[in-house]
């Protein structure tokens, strides 16, 4: 991967964070070997504790659906923020922490 593409490329964050939130990116395909679920699972063990944050998921499939409906099904679907297929990796990662 050539990295001085991005070093050069001037960007804005892609997404705009409430004030206190802690938020985590993740980008990769929604793909069954990648276990994005566990980001779900995440999220639920972060609203326990009562954390403010927010998971941002780059990437985008046929399983998005799957995982949209896991995320309602643990309620935390405010929580993960499906930003679908991202060219500008470097707003990307502006946005998280």
């Amino acid at each position: 991967m050539d990295f001085k593409q991005f070093e050069s490329k001037t960007s804005s964050p892609c997404y705009q964070r409430d004030e206190g939130d802690i938020i985590i990116g993740n980008a990769g395909r929604l793909e069954k070997q990648k276990a994005q679920e566990y980001l779900v699972n995440l999220a639920l063990e972060l609203t326990k504790a009562k954390h403010n944050f927010r998971i941002l998921k780059a990437g985008d499939s046929h399983l998005e659906k799957q995982l949209r409906e896991y995320a309602r099904s643990c309620g935390v679907e405010k929580r993960i923020v499906f930003l679908g297929f991202i060219e500008d990796m470097t707003s990307f990662m502006e946005s998280i922490d």
